[in-house]
């Protein structure tokens, strides 16, 4: 069964188109790549795949309602969103603290060891830089074991080395029967992918 069926979706704001016809499906274990240049609204796409954002036109089903969205799927933005008063490790623990979703404290420990932020768990989120920030954002995407995991520009603060670990344990989780909705510029994903959506440049 497809975690997401989407048949000639569109999406625009006023008269200005920002995406229109897209059509794929995802299902468990499958991997689909967002591309296009800067400034061509691929987190916008990412959005309304999850369900922040209703589309204009065409269909979208989804395995998943919207009120099991924040237990069945995982997000991840390059930078947060972070509650910055909170420390790295509430931060991480957020579902838990506001949804009631269980978080695996051996989950925590593997992920954070794994990913060398298992130091910062007692700094508040605010004092971290933007490489150390996303490992939080990556981190907290997959802890509650989601279905489906949206990532947008997943390594772009990363240097080399710890890209390369986050390469390897994106496709660990394929093989776990995760799916994997991913934006990106990076070609290293395209053999991987059941499917690449490119979106043009609208002018406005």
């Amino acid at each position: 069964m497809a975690y997401i069926l989407a048949d000639g979706i569109s999406y625009s704001r006023g008269e200005r188109t920002i995406f229109s016809h897209v059509n794929f499906s995802i299902e468990p274990s499958e991997m689909v790549l967002i591309k296009g240049p800067s400034g061509s609204w691929k987190t916008t796409l990412l959005k309304v795949l999850w369900g922040l954002i209703d589309e204009n036109e065409g269909n979208l089903k989804r395995s998943f309602s919207s009120k099991d969205r924040i237990e069945v799927c995982g997000f991840h933005f390059v930078d947060g969103p972070f509650l910055e008063y909170l420390t790295v490790e509430e931060n991480l623990l957020i579902l838990e603290i506001f949804a009631g979703i269980s978080i695996s404290r051996e989950n925590l420990s593997i992920l954070t060891e794994r990913f060398e932020i298992a130091w910062l768990l007692s700094r508040k989120i605010s004092s971290l830089s933007s490489w150390q920030r996303e490992r939080v954002s990556l981190i907290r995407s997959f802890l509650h074991n989601p279905q489906i995991v949206f990532l947008d520009e997943p390594g772009s603060n990363l240097d080399g080395n710890m890209w390369k670990k986050v390469k390897t344990f994106l496709l660990e989780e394929l093989k776990k029967w995760t799916s994997l909705i991913l934006s990106t510029h990076a070609s290293y994903w395209d053999d991987f992918a059941k499917d690449t959506i490119e979106l043009p440049l609208y002018e406005s």
